[in-house]
């Protein structure tokens, strides 16, 4: 028999980025969740392959592991007319190590307000459930967050405006361990009421649950001065709402809290405006209060951020960003510490040459940890990481993204065998695409196995340990799932001249399918003709139909108007038209795009006459 020992400080390696969306179209606002067992789930918002810019929810799954989630995920079907350049269908995730997860984000349309929608996949199931919607509509619902603990407990949270006292209060909504739907808590009201006039405040909301299902929401407002204050509230197990939320104190923000394997929690917070200098600062959480506060570092000038996280142990893992000299121009760097009953001097994993933002943070129940940023490498902004095995210092942070694309935006999970996996946006001049990575701390094992083969233990998205076994997942089937998706794209020219006999150029479709799969196409133009005092009339336009190869691309098809649609276009001298593109895939599956498109005669013949009479 053979022993390996691993140092107590080895840098993880990490493996080599991979897409989670198609990267032939453009897909951003990641959300990510892994289980102690190393199942991992993803969701994103991915652009629609028409010229309208809709955007769709998918959501993306592994089992357990180590390895990528594959690519391309699972339409929801919510598609928006919303184009998604400020995020906002911003995506959340949990899994727990029975793989029940639920996947949250905002359904954002031109027509109507925006809502926060959830899917769940239950216990033991090898699919998502149903989309649904949770506030009513009546008033946009923004920035929502999910948290669930090991038994399935599940609490998610989100802001909604309103309208009455123009500000972003925090509502929330419950699933317990059987359910499949949210029930609204504090009777579908406000967790708390927030001050008129803070309209311009939609931040994000934190939330955890802990293993026996109290849960615990805290969210950055404003008081009627209009001063920062960081609010939480608590819930107890099973109830109907959360209780009177507590301010933390005056002038305080970016709070942040996580769940404990002892049922309690662990809330970190800012105090001070920013310029003037500020403190970070983490309590314990009882029901009623905070314990003593226990201050973790402090800077000159600003922190801009923090995040906080709780081994088994109790100990607890604060990161931050913070600028370390005064100034306008003061850069900020990432430090962490781990805190008992005292909190040892930060850590700093980056100096402050170059700006560090948008820190997350994952601490497992052993003590293994992970935190990433965005900052640049001096050239453009990608994402730098830093891993801790339990016991040992941090590793030297390093950048994860690749060099030659601006990345933001990171989230990252971590396994019970300290296995990490981290995603995030990548853009290259207009394209945006969701990206991720996975690596591993110090000598990290594969996650433990528990009783039934699935693992065990406390993790990121689990919300801790429990007492409740996890429930095995089923293997999935061997067969591929049915193909529901038609995978093809559209493109029209915005303008376009007719020829003398009447043709015009018509989309080029493209149709993405495998090489042996074919995708039918039928396309119909049509155009209004105008009738004096009465509504205008719907002529045809002309029409194509031809099939393509998968993988092929067609090249744009003649269209001949009709001979009503060529008098209208001699009379009014440009006609703008509307097409409707079907594809049909081998499968069977539909999908019908839209395009537009506007078309003019030809230019008169060299020598003709224009005289009109």
């Amino acid at each position: 028999m053979a022993c390996t020992v691993v140092p107590a400080h080895a840098a993880g390696g990490w493996q080599p980025e991979s897409p989670l969306a198609s990267p032939l179209r453009e897909a951003t606002g990641p959300g990510l969740a892994v289980a102690p067992t190393g199942a991992a789930v993803a969701g994103w918002q991915g652009r629609l392959p028409d010229v309208a810019g809709n955007v769709d929810a998918y959501v993306g799954s592994r089992p357990s592991g180590t390895g990528p989630i594959p690519m391309g995920g699972l339409p929801q079907g919510v598609a928006s007319a919303k184009a998604h350049d400020a995020g906002d269908m911003g995506m959340t995730a949990v899994v727990n190590a029975s793989g029940k997860a639920v996947v949250a984000w905002v359904q954002a349309t031109y027509t109507g307000d925006f809502r926060v929608q959830a899917v769940v996949r239950p216990a033991g199931a090898p699919r998502l459930g149903p989309a649904r919607p949770l506030p009513a509509e009546g008033a946009d619902a923004v920035t929502p967050a999910v948290a669930m603990n090991a038994a399935g407990q599940a609490v998610l949270v989100w802001r909604r405006h309103d309208t009455a006292t123009d500000s972003w209060p925090v509502q929330a909504a419950a699933l317990d361990a059987a359910g499949t739907t949210f029930t609204t808590l504090n009777g579908g009201g406000n967790v708390a009421n927030e001050p008129g006039n803070t309209f311009a405040y939609r931040g994000p909301v934190r939330v955890a649950v802990a293993p026996n299902g109290a849960s615990v929401v805290a969210w950055d407002a404003y008081t009627a001065g209009l001063q920062p204050v960081s609010r939480w509230a608590w819930r107890a197990s099973g109830a109907s709402g959360f209780n009177a939320a507590h301010d933390i104190g005056a002038v305080t923000r970016v709070v942040d809290v996580a769940a404990g394997a002892d049922n309690t929690f662990a809330m970190s917070w800012v105090t001070g405006s920013g310029g003037t200098g500020a403190t970070v600062s983490v309590a314990r959480l009882t029901p009623d209060a905070p314990g003593t506060s226990l201050v973790v570092g402090s800077s000159p000038n600003s922190v801009t951020g923090t995040r906080v996280g709780v081994d088994a142990a109790g100990n607890v893992t604060v990161a931050f960003t913070a600028t370390t000299t005064t100034g306008i121009n003061a850069k900020a760097g990432v430090a962490v510490t781990t805190c008992a009953a005292t909190c040892p001097t930060p850590t700093w994993l980056t100096d402050t040459t170059q700006d560090a933002k948008d820190l997350a943070l994952a601490v497992n129940d052993a003590g293994d940890a992970v935190a990433a940023w965005t900052r640049s490498n001096g050239t453009r902004d990608l994402i730098q990481a830093s891993l801790r095995a339990h016991g040992a210092a941090w590793d030297p942070a390093v950048f994860i993204s690749r060099s030659d694309q601006a990345a933001y935006g990171p989230m990252v999970g971590i396994d019970a065998g300290g296995n990490v996996t981290a995603v995030w946006t990548a853009a290259n001049v207009a394209l945006a695409a969701v990206r991720q990575t996975t690596g591993a701390v110090a000598g990290a094992p594969a996650p433990p196995a528990g009783p039934d083969g699935t693992g065990g233990g406390g993790g990121s998205g689990g919300g801790g340990g429990s007492a409740t076994p996890p429930v095995s997942v089923p293997t999935p089937p061997a067969a591929p799932p049915a193909d529901r998706v038609v995978l093809a794209s559209v493109t029209q020219a915005r303008a376009i001249r007719a020829t003398t006999a009447g043709r015009f150029t018509g989309p080029q479709v493209v149709c993405r399918e495998a090489k042996a799969g074919r995708c039918r196409v039928v396309v119909r133009f049509t155009t209004q003709q105008p009738r004096k005092g009465k509504k205008p009339v719907t002529i045809a336009a002309g029409g194509v139909a031809f099939t393509l190869t998968g993988g092929a691309v067609k090249k744009p098809p003649a269209i001949t108007l009709p001979r009503p649609a060529r008098l209208l276009l001699a009379a009014k001298r440009k006609l703008a038209l509307r097409g409707t593109v079907t594809i049909i895939d081998a499968a069977g599956n539909r999908r019908v795009y839209t395009v537009t498109t506007t078309v003019t005669p030809p230019p008169p013949r060299k020598g003709a006459s224009t005289t009109k009479h």
